[in-house]
């Protein structure tokens, strides 16, 4: 049973025990996701400062503030990725306008350029990651 002070943190079990974090310390992990400082924190949760810069050595904090960096990451990414068509045809639009000069269509045409190669090469690396993945896998389960 879970107490009102405490939440459920991840299901991913040690020992087959739910991991949880207190309300406390997940209250401190949305503020400081949020780039309050410290001092800040403290005030507006009522906590002293050594308190939550102990919650920041706690392990299950720092995977807690790791994983929603990696999540705030990844929607960003995301946000990014579905405008990217929007952009290249607007590159690819003051690359065709016949007013626009040459400097400006060559900026447009190494800008579209750059996007793809960087987006080719996070791909390629991706299916790396992938197929290494895979290979270790393989192994884990001949061992």
């Amino acid at each position: 049973m879970v107490k009102k002070s405490q939440t459920k943190y991840d299901r991913n079990s040690l020992g087959g025990a739910i991991k949880r974090l207190s309300r406390r310390k997940l209250d401190f992990i949305d503020a400081y996701i949020n780039s309050e400082n410290i001092t800040n924190i403290s005030k507006k949760l009522n906590l002293s400062r050594q308190t939550l810069y102990n919650y920041l050595k706690d392990d299950e904090v720092k995977k807690e503030i790791k994983k929603r960096k990696e999540e705030m990451i990844n929607e960003s990414a995301l946000l990014v990725q579905k405008q990217l068509k929007n952009g290249a045809e607007e590159l690819i639009k003051i690359f065709k306008d016949k007013q626009n000069s040459p400097q400006i269509k060559i900026n447009a045409i190494n800008s579209l350029y750059s996007i793809h190669f960087r987006l080719r090469e996070q791909q390629d690396i991706i299916n790396r990651i992938d197929h290494i993945e895979e290979i270790l896998e393989d192994r884990e389960g001949v061992e």
